[in-house]
């Protein structure tokens, strides 16, 4: 059985929170959070896995359909138009980073972990708003 997981994180979340303030920054996690969540089937698991970054299980998925899910949730949430719910004040795009890797037989959990850490941290490298894929792990 394939098992996927992906990795993402809001993009320069912190300066959400700093130009609008936390109440706002927790309106922005709510919308990526149900964006996440009514993407997924109902065997995934989406979590939020601290601060601004989540990650989804993906059971009986390949890594091609973990990336092609990845980069349909990056295109929705940066197509959304995200205001204040006070002032209506447009907040501008909101874009997502993400890694993907697939588990692989003999691999440890917290291997599989930093492999999709890690092609998270590929994404922000090429400035962010994409998705990238773990290599294999040496095993």
């Amino acid at each position: 059985m394939d098992v996927c997981l992906i990795f993402c994180d809001i993009d320069l979340f912190r300066n959400i929170n700093d130009q609008h303030g936390y109440l706002v920054g927790d309106q922005v996690l709510r919308v990526v959070a149900n964006t996440l969540k009514d993407s997924v089937k109902g065997r995934d698991l989406v979590a939020r896995y601290g601060g601004e970054e989540f990650s989804i299980v993906l059971l009986n998925t390949s890594l091609q359909h973990a990336k092609n899910l990845a980069e349909n949730i990056r295109k929705e949430i940066a197509s959304k138009r995200v205001q204040r719910k006070d002032t209506r004040e447009a907040l501008g795009m909101i874009t997502l980073s993400f890694g993907t890797a697939r588990y692989e037989k003999q691999e440890g959990v917290e291997s599989f972990m930093q492999r999709a850490d890690r092609a998270l941290y590929m994404s922000k490298r090429k400035g962010r708003n994409c998705v990238s894929e773990a290599p294999p792990p040496i095993i």
